[in-house]
């Protein structure tokens, strides 16, 4: 089993950044969303998602506050609002929607999740 990383994520610009705490002024790294990204939420885990980049990228990402999957529902909304956006504007198909649900429009978020190697 993979050790995980708490960090801190805010989703602004059509980009996931994150952050080691709260206060943190700079971002240690970031997540380019593209058309080509896809999200997909882990059925055995109510709290966990992935995203892979259009480049190839995999990331494994878990809400720590156990509300019964809605943080998680939240977080993948909005994300997949990005990648339409992104779609709208290059012509590309997205992928279906992960929660079969209209998506969120992107908004600037920060909340904490874990990072899974």
């Amino acid at each position: 089993k993979a050790a995980f990383q708490t960090r801190w994520f805010r989703l602004r610009d059509g980009v996931l950044y994150y952050y080691q705490g709260t206060t943190d002024k700079v971002p240690i790294n970031w997540i380019q969303l593209d058309a080509q990204t896809t999200v997909k939420i882990d059925e055995d885990d109510m709290l966990k998602f992935r995203i892979v980049t259009g480049h190839g990228k995999k990331f494994v990402l878990r809400t720590i506050i156990d509300d019964n999957g809605r943080s998680r529902e939240e977080w993948v909304k909005a994300i997949f609002g990005v990648v339409k956006v992104y779609c709208t504007a290059t012509g590309e198909k997205p992928q279906e929607d992960p929660l079969r649900v209209r998506a969120s429009p992107p908004r600037d978020w920060f909340f904490r999740l874990f990072v899974f190697p």
